[in-house]
């Protein structure tokens, strides 16, 4: 989401450059929350600077610290510290990795954040799954899960990128058509940088090219709710499978389709649910693909007349919350939904143990 920088007029304090020791503080020791919240976010601008706002009460200094991880936020020397002001910006920070910022003021517990999506050349949908409140107050943790589009495109600096930010597994839910296709296979797979796993979740793509071809009835939202149907109904196994592979790998994990909207938006959705993440969040994270996935130049769309598959080129918030709603009212909730794919009680509640705290 695009931070207002009309706000920019504060008393800012940049730090000189330090090396950085790594002080690793583990989720446990991590003040517990009180007072109101700093509401932080941050996005990278164009030349790779961080932008940072927050909500503090005037007068509150404001110091910001960055880690290469939630878990390993360096603590020892700060990288910035503002006063009477809800926004700055950082600069100077290692462009090849991920960062991580944790925001402490004397009267609101520290908010740590990240941007969202994650900037690659190779892929445009690639996202954290973090940062989201809970209903029972907690916060998905900053670099678990991220969800993303296809991956066999990634360049060799993704992968570095990605390898140094933590990335360890990627888990496809392409079908094999679309990894045997020419340039299809994932990146990680040919180099091996990442651990690679297959959960194929498969649609009925001669259908799909009917209905979006010439003379055909085109593809409407209620195809699509039907569609995310048919994945909840058919592959409670494979997306069971997604929760086994976070609980055995841990945090660092991407789970991709080809746009990473709809296999990976139930994915995501399952994710979230699964931490009692509420309805409209689940739904506004769905939307995120409109505002970074360009179907229009990517190969299973460019050719297609954009008024007949209106609804595969953007993200209904209908469609996801029929979906959310057809899990709870035909299966009885997200666990119970998990446990018909094979999913174990004492599985999932390592993964939430992961997922939020």
């Amino acid at each position: 989401m695009p931070m207002s920088l009309n706000r920019l007029s504060p008393v800012v304090q940049h730090l000189p450059p330090h090396p950085r020791v790594e002080q690793r503080v583990w989720a446990h020791e991590r003040p517990k929350p009180f007072g109101r919240s700093l509401n932080a976010q941050v996005t990278q601008d164009a030349d790779g600077n961080y932008v940072l706002s927050w909500a503090a009460e005037p007068g509150r200094q404001v110091t910001i610290y960055a880690g290469k991880s939630p878990e390993e936020m360096n603590y020892t020397t700060p990288v910035g510290r503002a006063l009477h002001g809800g926004s700055t910006v950082i600069s100077g920070l290692d462009a090849a990795r991920r960062w991580y910022f944790t925001l402490k003021t004397p009267d609101c517990p520290p908010a740590t954040v990240a941007v969202r999506r994650v900037s690659l050349q190779g892929a445009t949908n690639f996202r954290d799954l973090g940062g989201y409140s809970t209903k029972d107050g907690r916060t998905t943790q900053w670099g678990v899960c991220f969800r993303s589009d296809a991956l066999n495109r990634l360049t060799s600096d993704d992968m570095a990128y990605l390898k140094n930010s933590g990335l360890g597994l990627a888990v496809d839910l392409r079908m094999d058509t679309e990894v045997t296709a020419a340039d299809g296979a994932d990146v990680p797979a040919i180099t091996g940088d990442m651990a690679y796993l297959r959960r194929p979740i498969l649609y009925d793509a001669a259908d799909l090219h009917n209905r979006i071809s010439e003379g055909g009835q085109g593809f409407t939202e209620a195809d699509l709710i039907q569609l995310y149907r048919q994945f909840v109904d058919e592959y409670a196994e494979a997306y069971a499978q997604v929760f086994d592979d976070l609980a055995e790998h841990g945090p660092g994990m991407v789970v991709h389709c080809t746009a990473g909207k709809d296999r990976s938006g139930v994915a995501a959705a399952l994710v979230l649910m699964a931490v009692n993440v509420p309805d409209e969040t689940i739904i506004a994270d769905y939307l995120l693909t409109d505002q970074y996935y360009a179907p229009s130049v990517a190969p299973p769309y460019k050719r297609l007349d954009p008024t007949r598959i209106q609804p595969l080129l953007k993200s209904p918030p209908n469609a996801m919350q029929q979906t959310l709603n057809y899990i709870r009212t035909n299966y009885g909730g997200v666990d119970e939904y998990l446990a018909g794919g094979g999913l174990d009680a004492q599985t999932l509640a390592h993964v939430r143990a992961i997922l939020a705290n």
